[in-house]
């Protein structure tokens, strides 16, 4: 920071150090020759940055205050008035033609402004490092505009285009038109979620006309491996063999409370009269004197079960699979037709610029050896030519 100003001001002194200093005097990271009140330069002078800049203006207690012009050694020009050191009202200038005026910040765009292009186009909105970001406002000589967000100074999205007083819809990628590509690729998800969406009705028929029968066989097949269970008796390693043969152990947790405990002992038991009214039933099958061939019986409802049970659930896989690669062809299919359409897009709008480069260099080599007047101008990609010129299509 410099120094606080005197609470009465000193008159200004004018200094002239040109036999020590060649007209010029050391001032924080820079050179002055000016005005000066108490050490610091105040009046009209000028300071020469170490950086290269030079300001030409007048100060105000060692700061940059009022009407005054900077120039950079890259060519840019901010002149206008100035307030401690920011331009306050200023206009920015470029050496390749643009002009700015709005917020400027370290000699840039920066903020609030519009930015005029060597071509006529007018950008409106919020400037960051010299460039326009987020939603802003372009403008072109022709009366063309585009309003909608930006991306390093570029229209980059979904936007209003305007011409010839309609307005309509656009999209922008790099500063070109998009609209056409975002178009397609719209209509290709619409086409995408339709085939997703019909593969998906078609694999419900499939559920409602098979899934009951499926369902259906899981039940029978549960069924038989219940009274399977039955039949075969109490087996080692099984839930109820321990309890049948009065040989489980249990082991209570000392933590757990009175109810934990009761809740235990409940389904202890809940569970050890299962087993036995199970294991009463085996008893009463062994009794009979069909017992082997009642459990043949069973053995053969289990196979013929489980064989109807593979067929259904396999048939409606099956189906499902065939849905499965239909959306998948369906899809492949439209993905290839886009592929080639694209790749045709991009082989005529190749030859399309080969033939404007053509009448490009045509029109400079015209102008140049001053044969015919020409009027060829690449504006916004296209060429305007002059009947009986050079250039004329």
């Amino acid at each position: 920071m410099l120094p606080e100003a005197p609470s009465s001001p000193s008159p200004v002194v004018r200094t002239d150090a040109r036999a020590a200093t060649g007209g010029f005097i050391p001032f924080l990271g820079g050179r002055y020759q000016g005005d000066l009140r108490n050490g610091r330069p105040h009046g009209q002078g000028t300071f020469i940055a170490d950086d290269g800049s030079t300001y030409r203006g007048e100060f105000a207690d060692g700061r940059f205050h009022g009407q005054g012009r900077q120039e950079f050694p890259d060519g840019r020009v901010v002149e206008g008035r100035w307030t401690a050191d920011r331009p306050d009202g200023a206009t920015l200038t470029f050496k390749d033609g643009r002009r700015y005026s709005g917020a400027i910040a370290r000699g840039l765009p920066g903020g609030p402004g519009t930015l005029t292009l060597a071509d006529g186009t007018a950008q409106t909105g919020r400037f960051q490092d010299g460039v326009l970001q987020g939603n802003g406002l372009q403008v072109a000589r022709d009366g063309r505009a585009y309003a909608g967000p930006f991306v390093n100074g570029q229209p980059n999205g979904e936007g209003v285009c305007s011409s010839g007083g309609t307005a309509q819809v656009c999209n922008r990628r790099n500063g070109q038109d998009d609209t056409e590509r975002a178009l397609r690729e719209a209509a290709a998800t619409r086409a995408k979620q339709q085939v997703e969406s019909e593969a998906a009705a078609r694999a419900k028929d499939i559920d409602r006309e098979l899934k009951p029968a499926v369902d259906a066989g899981r039940a029978q097949l549960n069924q038989l491996a219940s009274r399977e269970t039955v039949l075969q008796g109490p087996q080692s390693g099984d839930r109820c063999y321990c309890s049948i043969q009065r040989t489980c152990i249990t082991v209570g947790d000392s933590r757990a409370t009175a109810a934990e405990r009761a809740r235990d002992e409940m389904l202890s038991r809940q569970l050890d009269l299962e087993c036995r009214t199970q294991y009463a039933e085996y008893l009463g099958y062994r009794n009979r004197g069909d017992f082997q061939q009642e459990l043949q019986r069973l053995n053969a409802q289990v196979a013929e079960a489980r064989t109807k049970y593979r067929a259904v659930e396999g048939e409606r896989m099956r189906r499902l699979q065939e849905v499965e690669d239909a959306k998948r062809r369906q899809l492949a299919d439209a993905a290839a037709m886009r592929a080639r359409a694209d790749a045709e897009r991009q082989k005529l709008d190749d030859e399309h610029r080969r033939r404007l480069d053509e009448k490009k260099q045509r029109c400079s080599s015209a102008a140049q050896q001053r044969i015919t007047p020409c009027a060829c101008a690449a504006v916004l990609g296209t060429v305007r030519s002059v009947p009986g010129s050079v250039c004329e299509a």
